[in-house]
């Protein structure tokens, strides 16, 4: 079910009226990207983790697999802001708390799985290279702000917009990643699709995701069974693709008054005003 104040399509849309409240309209005019001036964050040196922050004795009972992430922690931690070349893999019950500032992923995912929570205010994650993406497994909790100031301001994801057109981008990214709760891979893009990047969303426990996702060549994925972003003030989406999927209950609050995580420009309750500049 998708429900909202209006929803209006410049490509139409499948699937019943009993999925809409209300119908979308159609032959709406397609929207340029608002975000597409925001630029990058700088790329730093890849950050290097202190030793102990992964359990010896879980990785021999279980040896990690680096394709959820080079850098592995799977204890009570805090982590800063950095490039983590490989990404980051938080896993078997790790408590991790985030300082704040631009986190980001390069040539690998950001995993967080097996009962491991993630927290963390005024944070923005940046994926760039052929293997990034996210995946936020169904035993996760999560709880994450965009930040107040900064290359990112009020971008909670951003990903490099540059087009990959590698078919190994498909067998290297998230979407190859069998969740290791179980839930199995995610379903293929619809109508034979091709994307490059794939965010998946499928944790029980992701309800504040306040800021902006912004995803101008990716694909986001949310297949949870519980509601996702329902305690956020406000959680705005640009994206290539957004799949639904299991019933999901995906809840895009727009009290923007009531935080001072910025809406970036182009977005949230000023995007379709008249503005008067002369």
């Amino acid at each position: 079910m998708a429900s909202a104040l209006s929803t209006c399509s410049a490509g139409g849309y499948t699937g019943s009226g009993a999925n809409f409240t209300p119908p979308p309209a159609v032959g709406c005019t397609p929207l340029r990207d608002p975000l597409a001036d925001r630029a990058a964050p700088a790329m730093e040196p890849c950050l290097s983790l202190p030793l102990g922050l992964n359990s010896i004795i879980g990785a021999i009972l279980k040896p990690d697999d680096k394709s959820y992430g080079a850098n592995v922690v799977s204890t009570r931690t805090t982590l800063r802001p950095g490039t983590y070349c490989g990404g980051l893999h938080i896993t078997r019950g790790a408590n991790v708390t985030l300082m704040p500032g631009v986190y980001v992923m390069k040539d690998g995912p950001l995993v967080v799985d097996q009962n491991a929570t993630f927290t963390g205010a005024n944070v923005g994650f940046f994926f760039t290279g052929l293997t990034t993406g996210l995946l936020f497994d169904q035993k996760s909790t999560i709880s994450l702000t965009a930040p107040k100031d900064g290359p990112m301001m009020g971008l909670l994801l951003q990903e490099d917009r540059t087009l990959l057109s590698s078919l190994g981008a498909l067998t290297g990214s998230v979407l190859s990643l069998v969740p290791l709760d179980g839930k199995g891979r995610s379903k293929p893009p619809p109508g034979g699709s091709f994307v490059t990047r794939v965010y998946r969303i499928i944790s029980d426990n992701a309800r504040t995701l306040l800021g902006t996702i912004y995803l101008p060549q990716g694909r986001l994925v949310i297949d949870s069974s519980k509601p996702v972003a329902d305690m956020s003030a406000y959680t705005v989406i640009v994206a290539r693709m957004i799949n639904l999927y299991d019933g999901p209950n995906l809840k895009l609050n727009a009290q923007y008054g009531s935080t001072d995580i910025p809406v970036p420009k182009g977005v949230g309750p000023s995007s379709a005003d008249t503005e008067l500049t002369q």
